[in-house]
């Protein structure tokens, strides 16, 4: 019998392991809706506490150094327990309506970082793939990196503009649903650009 219960413990301790980043990252993918729906039946303040709840397990793992958590983890639960405090202490619900805001500048800042430094974030993730780049690639990745940052001031004003004009079911519709799809639309248009500039090299091929 305890050879038989074993498997079930081991899913189970996996469960509990991944539950904090699969909270943290529902919190973050839902918030729009979080919002919008938690502050029409609760209101503001509880809506707030209930994303702090929900993403404290989280920034403990991240904090502990847990394996698949990261520094971003850590800043990333951090600032939102940060967004979701002040509404949920003010009774203020324009900053959980700045959250997605505050994502696009952080990420803007991240990738412009990045063309300072010596390689781009898109030449990080490419050399993932094909870690031996021709100047050309890097080039490349580092126009791609532009685009990004290009698509981050586009994103964070439009989401800065609904969120001001109080027109809270178009914000959530954007941030939540319109966003996440321009991003997967650009994300596959720049892949398969670069797989016909670049092509991949048979495996054996010198």
């Amino acid at each position: 019998m305890r050879e038989a219960s074993r498997p079930s413990t081991g899913r189970g301790g996996r469960l509990l392991r991944i539950l904090p980043g699969l909270l943290q990252a529902l919190a973050m993918v839902a918030w729009p809706f979080v919002v919008i729906v938690g502050s029409r039946l609760v209101g503001t303040r509880w809506t707030a506490a209930i994303v702090v709840l929900l993403l404290l397990p989280g920034l403990f793992r991240a904090a502990r150094g847990e394996r698949g958590a990261g520094r971003r983890s850590l800043y990333l639960a951090a600032g939102a327990i940060a967004v979701a405090s002040a509404a949920a202490v003010l009774d203020d619900g324009r900053f959980l309506l700045a959250w997605p805001v505050l994502v696009s500048g952080a990420l803007l800042v991240a990738f412009l970082v990045s063309l300072r430094g010596g390689g781009s974030i898109v030449e990080g993730f490419a050399r993932l793939q094909k870690p031996d780049l021709s100047p050309a690639e890097v080039a490349y990745c580092r126009t791609v990196t532009g685009v990004w940052c290009a698509f981050f001031v586009a994103n964070g004003t439009v989401a800065a503009v609904l969120a001001l004009s109080g027109r809270q079911g178009l914000w959530a519709l954007y941030t939540g649903v319109i966003a996440y799809v321009l991003m997967g639309i650009l994300f596959a248009g720049e892949f398969l650009v670069r797989r016909s500039k670049f092509p991949l090299a048979p495996r054996g091929t010198p």
